[in-house]
């Protein structure tokens, strides 16, 4: 078996405008909640990249060449984060970005089948002066790149040094 290469280095790129208006609902130190609601702007470009989209029925492994597209619409973003002691801090966001204006074929996409989803979550821990642990945890999904969940951990270890 060959190997296939299914992205290249920064591929697909996503770029995303907003437009709009943003309120907190809730500003005090140990809770924060803040709502947006913007027009919105996504743009994909894909660059021939391709996403495995297997049908189980068959022994051969597919793959789709995804496309560059252009989306907009309105977009709802709902964010909160906060503070559980001293040393621990969390946040979440969730954004929900419905297009109006898609260049690029949708296939068998249609309503919410083309809603954008994006999940957020953060929390962090510090350790000491010097020393701070964060996990940061994000599920997205983009139907016109693929239609199955892309889920992304993170853990980040900081430490800083004082020279002066």
């Amino acid at each position: 078996l060959g190997e296939i290469s299914l992205t290249g280095s920064l591929s697909p790129i996503t770029l995303k405008q907003n437009l709009g208006a943003s309120a907190g609902f809730v500003d005090s130190e140990p809770f924060k909640l803040d709502v947006a609601l913007s027009l919105a702007a996504l743009e994909i470009m894909a660059n021939g990249a391709f996403v495995i989209a297997d049908d189980d029925t068959t022994p051969a492994l597919e793959l789709t060449t995804m496309q560059d597209s252009t989306q907009a619409g309105g977009e709802l973003e709902i964010a909160a984060g906060g503070v559980l002691s001293e040393a621990v801090k969390w946040s979440a966001l969730a954004g929900f970005m419905m297009p109006f204006v898609i260049s690029g074929d949708t296939g068998d996409l249609a309503g919410l089948d083309l809603l954008n989803i994006e999940l957020e979550a953060a929390l962090g821990i510090k350790l000491s002066d010097w020393a701070s642990l964060d996990y940061t945890f994000k599920a997205q999904r983009l139907p016109m790149i693929t239609p199955d969940w892309q889920v992304q951990n993170g853990l980040l270890l900081t430490l800083t040094a004082t020279l002066l």
